[in-house]
This record gives C-alpha cells, sequence and structure tokens, in this order.
C-alpha cells in the first residue's frame, strides 16, 4: 500500500483501539452510535431513528451470534463499530457504523484494519471478506474506499429481473423519468428511483 494511504491507516490505529464486544456490554453506546450516524445520513433516505427499533435489531445481532467490533478512542469511549456474519470459508462483511464527528481522526480506517488484522491468519490460507452487493438506495463511496485503502477488489455478476404484473408496466411508464427521481427529496420517490436505477443496470448487462 503507497505511503499516503499507509499514513491514514496509521492514524486510524493511533487514534482508536478496535477489539470484539459483546453486544450486551456495550447496547446502550452502540444505540448512541447508531442513532447518531443515521441522523448524518440525507433526508431522502434516512432511516427513522426509532430507539426501539435500533434495540431490537441489536437484540436480532445478539441472537444471530454476529462477530461485533467496536472502536474506542483514548477516553474508552465507544465511537464506532462493524458486524460480520462469519461462515466457513468467507465472511459477510454487513455494516459499519460511526460517529460522524471521529471520521477526521480515520476511525474508518482504524474499524476495517481491525478486521483484517483480526481475520489475518485466514486470509492467508484462502478466507474470503465480502463487503455485499452495490447499494442503491443509501450512496455512499465506502466500497471504493476499501478498494482504494486496504486493495480489496470488485466482483461483477449479470443482474436479471423478472417483474410481477402490473410492476413490469409501471417500471417501463416511469423510466423516462429515472433521473428526476433520482434527485428528488421525496422518500418514497426517491426509493422508486432506486429501483428504475437497477433497472437501467439490468438492461445494461443485455446489452
Amino acid at each position: 500500500i503507497k505511503a499516503k494511504r499507509r499514513y491514514v491507516i496509521n492514524k486510524g490505529r493511533k487514534n482508536f483501539r478496535v477489539a470484539n464486544i459483546d453486544v450486551r456490554d456495550y447496547l446502550d453506546e452502540l444505540i448512541d452510535v447508531e442513532i447518531k450516524a443515521l441522523e448524518n445520513y440525507p433526508e431522502e433516505y434516512r432511516p427513522d431513528t426509532d430507539i426501539k427499533t435500533i434495540k431490537e435489531k441489536f437484540k436480532d445481532v445478539e441472537k444471530s451470534k454476529l462477530m461485533v467490533m467496536g472502536a474506542f478512542n483514548s477516553e474508552k469511549k465507544l465511537c464506532g463499530y462493524l458486524t460480520v456474519h462469519e461462515y466457513d470459508d468467507y465472511c459477510n462483511f454487513a455494516q459499519q457504523k460511526v460517529i460522524p464527528e471521529y471520521e477526521k481522526q480515520e476511525i474508518n480506517a482504524a474499524l476495517v484494519d481491525g478486521m483484517l488484522q483480526y481475520y489475518n491468519d485466514r486470509i492467508k490460507d484462502g478466507y474470503v471478506i465480502y463487503d455485499g452487493q452495490r447499494n442503491l438506495i443509501h450512496q455512499t463511496n465506502f466500497q471504493e474506499y476499501l478498494v482504494k485503502y486496504f486493495e480489496f477488489r470488485y466482483a461483477y455478476c449479470r443482474l436479471r429481473i423478472q417483474y410481477r404484473f402490473p410492476l413490469g408496466l409501471a417500471i417501463k411508464i416511469l423510466y423516462p423519468f429515472k433521473g428526476k427521481m433520482e434527485n428528488t427529496k421525496n422518500r418514497f420517490l426517491y426509493k422508486v428511483g432506486g429501483v428504475l436505477r437497477m433497472e437501467e443496470i439490468r438492461r445494461k448487462c443485455m446489452e
């Protein structure tokens, strides 16, 4: 990795300690991280920050036995977390949330680096870390970030969709208005725009 990128990762290491955590021990702190992260999302796709719903989400995490890693600053405050679904020969890097004010201290780099260190020996034996599919609703450059700073790589597939009537007809009618729906602040129309972006990918796969 280039020196400039190593600097970013080392800055994250310096500012945060990353460790596996038990959801039950940090439930209130995890909820606080989640709420502050979601509040920073653009209005058009910002989910509701209902504490009860978020608490249930973390209870589900506990039941499913996801691996959870937290990033702690020098004051031992939990400032971010990530979750991973573990399988025999690969894992699914499911989610990462951080308190926005710590992003300049490279908390995202600290978390990803901590995860890679944790799986390092297994990676040497062919273990794969999978970061999931491209997100069409939440506009993020996180996958590009993983490629640039941690040498992840893209994997491509052909997208095939079969629409149930009358949804297919609605897609054909609305497709010419895709650009307007992608730029709207209306939550419902923005989600419709996400479906139309998926339709655009499907059409390109057929070319």
